[in-house]
């Protein structure tokens, strides 16, 4: 269980009190609040990964998003993101329920437990639609092969952002050792509204390169889907709205997340 201390006490403000810096922003104010609240958004998520125990960031993460969702009267849909099954354990599964309880959250939607989660609300049931997304780009032409391997990535991409070694190499898609990466196009501009009514613009090429949609395969088994495809995919699915990932822009796996 994650060890919060006095966290429970500290309100949206305080939870956001971190350095200033290119892309990071200070607490949101209420009158921020009121704005977003006339965007019409009703719904947010929390989305912890049951590859380990929840951790401190977890906690600030939740209390801030919930706090939030309530002052603006969102409904907040708990999701757990368990795609990638080799890493889950029943006792980080359990160990979720157990530290949101703790924290006093609570979520309108969503599994009640561990039994209720693997039944009806696991991303292993949603692969064919995560797959169904990942065909509908490649059947579009907006995909590549690329045959890097992590050992070679680390040498040639010190600031962690693909350079786009394979994106003109003729690499065949369908080649088992193949990932599938995304063709971003150069000049494309993401436009993301923070809390305090500032428009942050992120040029996609530059930031992140191409990332990863589907990973090689493995065996006779198809290549699994990229957490990106399925967090958008439930995102656009269960309509779910601006949530806190962390204070400023970050990208995190070559994806930017919303700022809080």
């Amino acid at each position: 269980m994650v060890d919060t201390r006095d966290l429970k006490s500290l309100g949206p403000q305080g939870l956001c009190r971190f350095e200033s810096g290119p892309g990071h922003h200070g607490p949101a104010d209420r009158d921020n609040m009121v704005d977003l609240k006339r965007t019409g958004a009703g719904s947010t998520r929390l989305a912890p990964t049951p590859s380990g125990f929840l951790h401190m960031g977890n906690a600030i993460n939740f209390l801030l998003t919930e706090k939030l969702a309530r002052a603006l009267g969102w409904n907040v849909r708990l999701r757990i993101d368990d795609l990638d099954a080799e890493r889950v354990r029943p006792n980080y599964v359990e160990d979720i329920f157990r530290s949101l309880e703790w924290l006093g959250i609570t979520w309108d939607e969503g599994p009640s437990g561990p039994a209720d989660h693997y039944a009806s609300w696991s991303q292993q049931l949603r692969l064919a639609r995560y797959g169904e997304l990942v065909e509908a780009l490649h059947h579009g032409g907006h995909l590549y092969g690329c045959t890097c391997t992590r050992s070679q990535l680390r040498t040639v991409a010190t600031d962690g952002r693909y350079p786009g070694t394979c994106r003109e190499a003729g690499q065949t898609i369908d080649d088992p050792d193949s990932t599938w990466r995304l063709r971003i196009p150069e000049g494309t501009i993401v436009r993301v509204n923070t809390l305090q009514g500032e428009v942050l613009e992120v040029d996609l090429a530059l930031t992140m390169g191409d990332p990863v949609v589907r990973h090689r395969m493995s065996g006779q088994a198809s290549g699994r889907v990229s957490y990106q495809i399925a967090s958008l995919a439930d995102d656009l699915d269960f309509r779910d709205h601006p949530h806190c990932s962390r204070c400023g822009l970050a990208p995190i796996d070559g994806l930017p997340v919303a700022p809080c």
